[in-house]
């Protein structure tokens, strides 16, 4: 080991950070401080089950979501030692300093790939740092929000902004964002110590997801590429239909053998308002302990957990029996009633069988390409230009 970095992450159980691993060979880790095993089975690659199943038998022989799909999704090594362990290693993917015009084609063309994976799964909280912009593709780097489906009702134009992708698509370099929960004082004698988020992803030079132009002339807009990231929208509806017995099959033989926690997004906005509050009221003094909070609302909780352990879970709940929900350490925490009535949903795995069945079958195939089209439409401010996303494919 030659260097460790640590990371303006937000933090995590007892203010644990993301750190970088650097060694002498200039190999790079990320130690994140959560267990992976949520995120080995969405997106990990062969040769992360293989190494984890010694230590890590629930998962021995088994493969990842995105592998399963076989639709060029990108993978990641990921090391979780054991169930519930708490901790574990991510490849290391550093973001393109700059794309060719075919690169970033094809960049965009698997956001709208990701896109139809993530609705279709119920992936949310993909937000600009949560999506690193590669050659190779936008990689998940933290995706521990899963099988949180939009609502049944829900408008056509909300389910991109649904799995919080809106962010990664619009991203910009920012000056700071909401999306992290790095901590600092406030000066104000009057109010005396309240958390703000101010987290800078990458250094804040750049948002992860922003897709960088080859002659370093900043970041490419998507609105450029709308064709590509709506045929791939198209490509990945077709995807999930095509490969719907393999993925049922997974969800219950694999999946749900494993039962890793799943975390259930509030929104971003609302789980960094109950970590501020949380962590103001601890600072003051006045947070209120476990008991009252687990009896208390889900807000109560939600709010407690932020300040006691400066991370909000909003919830973990095995997805295989959602009845209670669980917490990071893992603990009972609240009922999923109690998170029903803070219009909190909660998916198990059969409802997203339900969901894939009722959405990426026979004539529904059509109607959830048209929907997610008219959100991508929406959220790029576009209006209904694109009908024939087929026409780029040549340029791919």
């Amino acid at each position: 080991m030659a260097a460790i970095e640590i990371q303006g992450s937000d933090p995590h159980v007892c203010a644990r950070r993301v750190v970088i691993v650097r060694y002498g060979n200039g190999v790079r880790v990320v130690y994140k401080p959560t267990d992976l095993t949520f995120q080995l089975m969405l997106m990990g690659s062969p040769q992360s089950f293989a190494a984890c199943a010694q230590g890590h038998p629930r998962v021995a022989n088994f493969r990842s979501l995105f592998d399963t799909l076989n639709m060029g999704l990108p993978l990641l090594h990921i090391g979780a030692p054991k169930h519930n362990a708490g901790y574990g290693y991510m490849e290391f993917k550093p973001r393109a300093q700059a794309m060719t015009e075919q690169q970033a084609s094809r960049y965009f063309h698997g956001m709208g790939k990701l896109i139809a994976v993530a609705n279709a799964f119920g992936i949310t909280d993909l937000h600009q740092e949560n999506v690193m912009a590669t050659v190779n593709g936008p990689f998940l780097i933290d995706a521990e929000m899963g099988f949180s489906l939009a609502p049944n009702a829900a408008p056509a134009n909300t389910l991109i902004s649904h799995t919080k992708l809106e962010a990664a698509l619009g991203a910009r370099p920012p000056g700071t964002t909401q999306a992290g929960g790095m901590f600092a004082p406030d000066h104000d004698p009057n109010t005396g110590w309240e958390a703000q988020s101010v987290s800078l992803p990458g250094g804040g030079g750049h948002a992860n997801s922003g897709a960088a132009t080859a002659n370093g002339g900043g970041v490419r807009n998507a609105r450029t590429y709308a064709l590509f990231i709506a045929l791939g929208i198209v490509d990945g509806v077709d995807g999930v239909a095509a490969a719907f017995n393999r993925a049922s099959n997974w969800l219950m033989q694999q999946f749900d053998r494993v039962n890793p926690l799943a975390r259930v997004i509030l929104t971003t906005s609302t789980m960094v308002r109950q970590h501020v509050n949380g962590v103001t009221e601890y600072l003051r003094g006045t947070l209120i302990d476990e008991t009252t909070a687990i009896n208390g609302n889900f807000m109560n909780w939600t709010e407690w957990y932020g300040g006691a352990f400066n991370a909000v879970p909003a919830a973990f709940f095995p997805p295989r029996d959602k009845a209670v929900m669980y917490d990071p350490r893992p603990k009972i925490g609240v009922t999923t009633a109690a998170a029903a009535v803070a219009g909190v949903h909660v998916s198990s795995t059969q409802e997203v069988r339900i969901r894939l069945a009722t959405t990426h079958m026979g004539g529904a195939i059509a109607r959830t390409k048209a929907d997610l089209q008219t959100a991508l439409e929406a959220e790029l401010q576009i209006p209904r230009r694109l009908q024939h996303p087929e026409r780029v494919r040549q340029f791919l």
